[in-house]
């Protein structure tokens, strides 16, 4: 029993002296070497791991854009969502993140991971993000990450190739100009068409 991480039961013969399954006693040593698991070595609960959850619709770009794209942002935005995730990003806590997100993926177009206030990325946790990468675009769900550079890179070759952004308001142009696809575009705003020329002549 591992307290905010999980829970393990193993039965396989034969038994060591002390009574312990042999076969059990080395999968869990393998698991916790692979998933980076100690009962000394764990973050808060779990469900810290994710400090907001956020769709395209409800936290909207600065960009400006045209009445008609606007409103096809707030009929769609709902289908992109960023997850902020904070803390020691550990087995337990990544593990919520990407069961919470491939849950909703038959709802989604786009996903995005904050890593901003991620103190520790565990190696388990960066493989885990691998594998949900791969089952997002199996389901034709895009991926990104929001994450500034670090020295050595925390990510990884594998999660490095994803597009990243240094700031959430980048990542959601990025998502919003994915929703938008490839429906009909009404070109540059005109200056009638923004709040700070309203009441204004045309001269």
């Amino acid at each position: 029993m591992l307290p905010g991480q999980l829970g393990i039961c193993v039965f396989s013969p034969p038994l060591d002296p002390r009574g312990n399954s042999v076969r059990g006693v080395e999968a869990c040593q393998r698991m916790a070497a692979d998933l980076e698991l100690h009962f000394l070595h764990a973050t808060r609960p779990s469900r810290a791991a994710i400090r907001s959850r956020h769709d395209v619709a409800s936290a909207p770009s600065k960009r400006i854009r045209p009445p008609a794209d606007r409103d096809a942002l707030l009929a769609l935005g709902t289908r992109a969502v960023c997850y902020e995730l904070q803390g020691d990003l550990l087995f337990g806590g990544i593990e919520r993140v990407v069961r919470s997100i491939v849950e909703r993926a038959g709802a989604l177009d786009a996903v995005i991971l904050d890593l901003g206030a991620v103190a520790h990325l565990s190696a388990a946790s960066a493989a885990m993000l691998v594998d949900l990468r791969d089952a997002l675009a199996a389901a034709n769900v895009a991926f990104a990450l929001i994450d500034h550079p670090a020295e050595p890179p925390r990510l990884g070759a594998e999660l490095a190739r994803l597009p990243a952004f240094a700031d959430r308001d980048a990542a959601t142009e990025w998502a919003e100009e994915l929703l938008l696809g490839e429906r009909p575009r009404h070109g540059a705003v005109e200056p009638s068409g923004c709040q700070l020329f309203a009441g204004l002549s045309a001269e």
